[in-house]
């Protein structure tokens, strides 16, 4: 091989990988709104580091993100993204690979009137006021397959404080603090803290796909100060006992 091809193959080498360096993260904005349509987003920097916006009927969040190398360590590509906004904020480890999204080091915050917008399957949540703050805590990994109905693996912590549902009850219901377990479609939950108008323990499940299905076994405390039509509809859902607390064994379809 001449000294001219060597160095051709060179150049060769260093332009791609310039490209791939500098590879502008514009170029990835129609192939994303395509999937988040209506909402719109703006990217702005390189594929490996840079800021954005993403913006819905509901918000406007700006975002920036910063690729994790180890995360090729696990066969994923992988980057850090932070949320920049005071209704969303936080950060989270976000990697992907041909047959899953996976999430760690998650800390995210939000507010709870925001549920209805981050999938159609809350958009009930809407018609009830929800208010308060929600925060997402995951320490290992959670993977959610792709499709309209993904299926979910792994362990998370969701906490709501001061959670109020405005059509429901004027004041807020109380403070609670989750722990969930995924596999395949069902999602399990068990009440682990919680004080409040509205105390709880017990747990249930989700079902998210096939026979969606909601399902509560635990017990309530109600207090009197809640409204007189939720303290009702609470005590038609479960049994009375001695120390006053409602013994509620719920399913339903959702």
């Amino acid at each position: 091989m001449s000294r001219l091809s060597r160095r051709l193959i060179l150049l060769a080498i260093a332009f791609a990988l310039g490209l791939a360096l500098f590879l502008p993260a514009r170029l990835l904005e129609s192939p994303i709104q395509s999937q988040l349509a209506p909402a719109q987003v703006a990217l702005r920097g390189t594929v490996w580091s840079g800021r954005g916006m993403f913006r819905n009927a509901a918000a406007s969040i700006p975002f920036a993100w910063q690729f994790e190398p180890a995360a090729l360590l696990r066969l994923r590509a992988g980057w850090r993204v932070e949320l920049l906004a005071p209704a969303l904020s936080g950060a989270a480890s976000i990697g992907s690979n041909f047959s899953n999204i996976e999430i760690r080091r998650a800390d995210l915050s939000a507010d709870a009137s925001l549920l209805p917008q981050l999938h159609s399957a809350a958009a009930i949540v809407g018609l009830m006021q929800p208010a308060g703050r929600i925060s997402l805590t995951v320490a290992d990994a959670l993977t959610a397959g792709y499709g309209s109905v993904p299926a979910v693996h792994g362990n998370a912590l969701i906490k709501a404080d001061a959670f109020t549902l405005g059509s429901v009850a004027p004041q807020p219901l109380g403070s609670y603090q989750l722990q969930l377990a995924a596999r395949d479609n069902i999602v399990d939950y068990r009440m682990i803290e919680s004080a409040g108008l509205l105390k709880l323990d017990g747990g249930g499940s989700i079902t998210l796909a096939g026979r969606r299905q909601f399902s509560y076994a635990g017990h309530a405390t109600v207090d009197a100060a809640l409204p007189e039509r939720l303290r009702a509809s609470l005590q038609s859902a479960g049994r009375q006992l001695p120390d006053g607390r409602l013994s509620i064994d719920y399913k339903a379809a959702w």
